[in-house]
């Protein structure tokens, strides 16, 4: 379905979905501001002016990869399933999306210097239901010892949390995700597991490629241990 350059405009040229080139690009805008311009009053036809006003390049809003960039993903595809009614939780960016994956929704950031915030998670459920969980995360060892930690903020919203972080058997379930994988290889790998790689994403101006190697060497761990 190809998407008018300016909806607003009757006789504006059409952009056709295209396949990306490059493993790297440039970011889309992921404010709300620009969210609210691509749904465009529930029309959907404002993506590429939306991501043109922010970004100059609106067109890229249009691309994608397909098999001769991401064929691992594409094979993965055809055997299972893909998420294609897959919506975002909120109108906002990577931060608040993290937040509503472990809490169903967003919280306040805490103020500077003051005391991070307090929100009920998953993980509080669970823990009191009595089922295992853990939090691995990729370089996790090495930025708590660099105190690089408030950068994983975004991706590890427990971070953020008191409840959390001034409990040393809560903040003990976040790992670094080279202990998951010898759990895979030796046992005990917890009931509910979040694995998040900082680094090594699609997320652009990431590699794709690079992302897909790092969730085929995930996908494979676990397909060739006990838990598959």
């Amino acid at each position: 379905t190809a998407v008018p350059a300016a909806p607003a405009n009757p006789a504006s040229a059409l952009v056709k979905p295209h396949v990306l080139k490059a493993l790297r690009t440039a970011p889309l805008d992921d404010s709300v501001y620009v969210a609210t311009a691509a749904s465009n009053g529930g029309k959907m036809n404002g993506f590429v002016a939306a991501q043109s006003g922010a970004i100059g390049n609106g067109q890229l809003a249009m691309g994608h990869y397909d098999a001769a960039q991401i064929p691992y993903y594409w094979q993965l595809a055809r055997s299972y399933v893909l998420a294609d009614h897959f919506f975002s939780s909120t109108q906002g960016g990577s931060t608040s999306n993290y937040e509503y994956a472990v809490a169903a929704q967003s919280w306040p950031t805490a103020a500077a210097g003051g005391p991070p915030a307090r929100q009920q998670t998953i993980f509080d459920r669970l823990t009191g239901a009595g089922v295992s969980w853990g939090y691995f995360v990729k370089n996790y060892s090495a930025d708590r010892k660099a105190g690089r930690l408030a950068g994983l903020h975004a991706q590890v919203p427990l971070l953020d949390l008191s409840t959390v972080t001034s409990n040393p058997k809560q903040i003990s379930h976040i790992q670094d995700l080279s202990h998951l994988y010898r759990q895979l290889a030796r046992g005990g790998v917890p009931a509910v597991s979040y694995v998040v790689q900082p680094g090594q994403t699609e997320h652009a101006p990431g590699s794709v490629a690079a992302g897909e190697v790092a969730t085929v060497g995930l996908i494979n761990a676990i397909m060739r241990s006990r838990y598959s």
